[in-house]
């Protein structure tokens, strides 16, 4: 059984043919240290310590500048008032699927029921989508109309 073991992980054990010995470090490091790909690997008696290096043509952003990402788009999940679904469960929704507090829960259900429509929270997409469809299944359950939709910000 060992040999089947051994022999199965034998080539996990051996070097790839990429990995090439780094220059030794300036600081006293008594490492070994290997270059794979743009990964420095530095292997010590205490462990494995890996630091990415950059790829060649590439630069490291200045210190103090901040990389800009992109925030996904968000929608407001607006729920709609009819005349047969209860204030109950317009409450018991807004707390299971909107993780509404019971105050605020009343608050925005009693707004949807005078103005005709309210928002139950902002999300990304494909949350507000979610939860839009989480909705409608449970008031489907119940035998409600309650209707929910998305409208972007």
């Amino acid at each position: 059984m060992d040999n089947r073991i051994n022999n199965r992980f034998a080539k996990h054990r051996r070097c790839p043919a990429d990995v090439n010995p780094a220059p030794p470090a300036a600081g006293g490091d008594n490492g070994r240290r290997f270059v794979l790909g743009s990964t420095l690997i530095i292997l010590t008696g205490k462990g494995s310590i890996v630091a990415r290096a950059p790829a060649s043509g590439q630069t490291r952003p200045a210190a103090g500048s901040q990389s800009r990402t992109r925030q996904p788009p968000l929608f407001k999940v607006l729920m709609h008032n009819d005349d047969y679904t209860t204030m109950e469960f317009v409450v018991e929704v807004l707390q299971a699927v909107f993780r509404k507090p019971p105050t605020e829960a009343e608050r925005i259900m009693l707004h949807i029921h005078f103005k005709g429509m309210g928002v139950c929270g902002i999300f990304p997409f494909e949350v507000a989508e979610t939860k839009v469809a989480r909705v409608h299944a449970l008031a489907r359950a119940k035998g409600f109309p309650l209707r929910c939709t998305l409208d972007s910000i």
